[in-house]
């Protein structure tokens, strides 16, 4: 078996052992896409249902095993990030689109969300902390600390055009890819959950 054979399998395999999750996307699909009749949004959101699936078999299958830190791989962690990052990434393109537009529901569930994912979007994509414009001065920033728990401080400053950002991430109780993400505009910061965010989009549209 190649490539691309593996590829589809593992998409159809995802999709058969949640049904019912499938399902929920597919009518997403038809209410989001239905504002928009002549794009490809409807599309879109079943494309970002298709890799949601994926995510959650790898998400139950990793939550089924039990392993040491010896055991665990390296690989497949970095790969269930990546296609978190995409799925980050897409869904916020959908949910900005609809804000964008003045056509998404009138609800506060809605505006979390999509906070939410502009926390994360921005530094997975573009490496910076999420409207850093509205700093009023520089953030004292620490690197994660290091194997003799000493933190590398430095500083982040929104006019500085090397300025960079990276989340921690971890992975949550339910195996799913987590970030902890800054809030500007509150001061504060929180871990958000892959998995959660993704419950989060399909209740808004049940």
């Amino acid at each position: 078996m190649n490539v691309t054979q593996l590829l589809s399998a593992t998409f159809h395999l995802a999709k058969s052992q949640n049904f019912e999750l499938q399902q929920k996307w597919i009518v997403a699909s038809v209410r989001v896409g239905g504002l928009l009749p002549n794009s490809l949004l409807m599309y879109s959101v079943q494309r970002i249902g298709e890799l949601d699936t994926v995510l959650r078999s790898i998400e139950a299958e990793r939550s089924q095993v039990q392993h040491t830190p010896d055991q665990i791989d390296i690989f497949s962690l970095s790969y269930q990030s990546l296609l978190s990052d995409l799925w980050i990434g897409s869904s916020y393109e959908v949910v900005r689109l609809l804000g964008g537009r003045g056509i998404a529901p009138s609800s506060d569930n809605f505006v979390s969300l999509f906070q939410d994912l502009t926390m994360l979007r921005i530094p997975i994509e573009k490496h910076e902390i999420a409207q850093d414009q509205k700093l009023a001065l520089p953030l004292e920033m620490a690197h994660s600390a290091s194997a003799n728990n000493e933190r590398d401080s430095y500083i982040y400053d929104k006019g500085d055009t090397q300025r960079a950002h990276i989340m921690p991430q971890g992975t949550s109780a339910r195996r799913s890819t987590m970030w902890h993400a800054i809030d500007v505009v509150s001061r504060s910061s929180k871990w958000l959950e892959r998995l959660d965010l993704s419950e989060r989009m399909l209740a808004i549209w049940d």
